[in-house]
């Protein structure tokens, strides 16, 4: 299915980099897109993932939600 999110840029990617510093564990998930849509869904039902993610480009904290969610599935 592919990507939740769009690419970073280069701002959001190096604010990113600074998060994952500050808290390694964000380093060492693993889950892919595919595989948090695929859980995401089954808990929260069909379409949450998408209804949950639609407005989450705010910086790079759009991407540190999605690596917190899938360290807690993980």
């Amino acid at each position: 299915m592919g990507q939740i999110l769009r690419e970073m840029n280069e701002h959001e990617r190096e604010l990113y980099e600074k998060e994952e510093e500050r808290h390694p564990w964000m380093k060492t998930v693993t889950m892919t897109d595919d595989e948090f849509r695929e859980a995401f869904d089954r808990d929260l039902g069909l379409g949450a993932t998408f209804l949950h993610t639609i407005r989450l480009y705010n910086d790079h904290w759009s991407w540190v939600w999605l690596c917190y969610m899938k360290h807690f599935y993980e």
